[in-house]
């Protein structure tokens, strides 16, 4: 048995009932290894620190929002899901008025850190103020401004950003926010705070603006023309920055394929191949409910190759071999949300392996029989679940 360059190849088929209980196998080890990387997305971690005064108990933001009905509800739903990211819990004041009296900065109820009132009244912006609970009472509240111009869903999902960021800087890293407070009754801060804008530019990015996500993933590849799919499953992190354009990330993962049999003449090769990819992305299209991304990389599919089931005793069979094909790969990815904190991810990937090897048998004559040969060109299906680890990722935020 040898590798080489070019030639033909023959590869048995399987069974549609194994495939399909493969199949099955590699989506729930998928599901298992999702649960087992994710805690944080099903609440098993530990909520983020809040400062040096952020007992456990003391955890209430309370919300009122000002505006038409619809818009209410759909900022008080996304801030529910950002607050939770900070060990927070919403709660709904239940007017339109601020939750404060004429005294701003009276005594903080039992369990309250923070007051929020969000003004979206305005047609051409929405007000945005935020008071942090300290020493038993309130700091001067804290004024964003978060222009309209876009289509509603995605104004809401920014105002629920800039509270999110806000309540991080006050509560998460108070020695922050010392620049960004004001006086109750003072004018609303004079730059903008839009989808693109660093409000810390002074600064290195927080993790606020960097995000973290794990996807765990089934898959259907085509990797010869009578292998039929070979699935398998694998695992990602895609680090991801959100406060610039086209918000960039990094794909990077690995995956295992199910073993498969080519046939030669005398033999049988069983073949098993890893993948291992790192692919640089940018945001084509983003949605409240969904977002497409393209990505374009290099990687690396090693074929663990192993002889058996020799034919004839004057067959003799060759070592086990691992080799590494080096390849490109383009992918289209869409994240699409399916619950707070979690998406499900489809894509399609294509690769373009540029030194294929082919395997072939010899016989007692020296001469050559192919017996396997992956396409140059391998397309794949991938299918996951995808959950936000640290920071305003992709997977958790619906901006």
């Amino acid at each position: 048995m040898r590798s080489g360059r070019g030639g033909g190849y023959s590869i048995s088929k399987r069974t549609e009932r194994s495939r399909c209980l493969r199949g099955a196998r590699a989506i729930g080890a998928a599901v298992v290894l999702t649960w087992a990387i994710a805690p944080e997305a099903r609440g098993d971690g530990p909520p983020p620190q809040l400062g040096a005064h952020g007992e456990q108990e003391e955890r209430g933001v309370v919300v009122a929002v000002a505006g038409r009905d619809e818009e209410r509800a759909a900022v008080a739903s996304s801030l529910r899901e950002l607050l939770s990211r900070l060990g927070l819990e919403m709660q709904d004041s239940g007017s339109s008025e601020p939750p404060w009296s004429s005294d701003a900065r009276k005594p903080a109820a039992n369990g309250v850190r923070a007051r929020v009132w969000v003004d979206a009244r305005r047609s051409d912006r929405v007000d945005i103020s935020v008071q942090a609970a300290r020493g038993g009472g309130f700091d001067p509240p804290v004024v964003r401004v978060v222009p309209r111009g876009d289509a509603s869903e995605i104004v809401v999902e920014r105002v629920a950003h800039a509270v999110h960021a806000t309540l991080e800087s006050l509560l998460v890293h108070p020695e922050d926010s010392a620049s960004s407070s004001s006086t109750p009754g003072s004018p609303p801060s004079a730059e903008p705070l839009s989808a693109t804008a660093n409000q810390d530019s002074g600064r290195p990015f927080r993790a606020a603006w960097v995000g973290l996500d794990a996807t765990a993933f089934a898959s259907c590849t085509g990797i010869a023309s009578a292998a039929g799919p070979v699935f398998g499953g694998g695992a990602s992190l895609d680090v991801v920055a959100r406060n610039l354009a086209l918000r960039p990330s990094l794909w990077l993962s690995a995956a295992v394929e199910e073993s498969f049999d080519a046939q030669g003449p005398d033999m049988a090769l069983e073949t098993n191949v890893s993948s291992f990819r790192a692919l640089p992305s940018a945001e084509l299209l983003r949605f409240p409910v969904f977002d497409l991304d393209f990505g374009a990389g290099f990687g690396v599919d090693l074929f663990h190759t192993i002889p058996r089931d020799a034919r004839r005793g004057t067959v003799k069979l060759g070592e086990a071999k691992t080799l590494g094909d080096p390849l490109v790969e383009a992918q289209v990815l869409s994240r699409i949300r399916i619950t707070q904190g979690a998406r499900l991810l489809v894509g399609v990937q294509l690769d373009y392996d540029f030194a294929t090897h082919r395997y072939t048998a010899l016989d007692r004559f020296n001469n050559s029989s192919a017996v396997l040969q992956p396409w140059a060109v391998r397309p794949a299906a991938i299918l996951g679940l995808c959950f936000p680890l640290a920071g305003a990722a992709a997977c958790g935020s619906a901006e």
